[in-house]
């Protein structure tokens, strides 16, 4: 018996999933603002400009004032997975937001930059404010100085979080009630993004 229960196990490895395939690829390197990024609003010290294979983005409102966000509209949903990636730096608090539409402001995977944290939140809508996933969580995947390349990526019903290639976390799924993706700034920064990849 002792034989018998030894020489063969009914346990097969599972098969490892393969990469998630993509139809469609989303990809912009800033040579010219073919998505229409570029405003300058006074109002609120915000602005957006393309230059050199650049997007630079500076928020310095002079009240009190919280996030800003400004995206492109794409075709991912919840029901299909998707991959964002971008590689940005800045002075502050920097990101990218998905799944966002008029009324909801989507979610966000976001670096402080001078406290070489990240955080993933749930940004609200009209009438409730931010409420976070992961708060701010310190990481050494973040750079001291240059450019952070930031990775979302759903599969099934996981997303998946990288900082330069190392994975931070991994968590359900939310539904997204939107879209856009783009990039969202914390008050008081001035941030340059390399580019942005949408595929899904």
């Amino acid at each position: 018996s002792l034989l018998s229960a030894c020489s063969k196990s009914d346990y097969s490895i599972p098969a490892t999933p393969a990469q998630a395939a993509y139809r469609n690829d989303l990809r912009d390197d800033f040579n010219s603002d073919t998505h229409n990024w570029s405003y300058n609003n006074t109002v609120n010290n915000s602005s957006i400009s393309i230059s050199s294979g650049y997007l630079f983005y500076t928020y310095h409102p002079s009240t009190v004032s919280g996030n800003i966000q400004q995206g492109i509209s794409t075709s991912i949903s919840s029901s299909a997975n998707f991959l964002l990636e971008t590689s940005f730096t800045s002075d502050n608090v920097m990101g990218m937001f998905f799944g966002a539409n008029d009324t909801a402001k989507g979610f966000s995977f976001k670096i402080d930059k001078v406290n070489k944290r990240y955080a993933l939140y749930n940004e609200g809508d009209t009438t409730h404010g931010p409420l976070a996933i992961f708060s701010w969580t310190s990481s050494n995947a973040i750079k001291v100085t240059g450019f952070d390349t930031l990775k979302l990526e759903q599969v099934g019903n996981v997303w998946n979080g990288y900082i330069n290639s190392t994975q931070i976390f991994y968590t359900t799924a939310r539904p997204l009630l939107g879209d856009s993706v783009g990039y969202i700034m914390s008050p008081g920064t001035n941030g340059q993004a390399d580019y942005l990849d949408i595929k899904w």
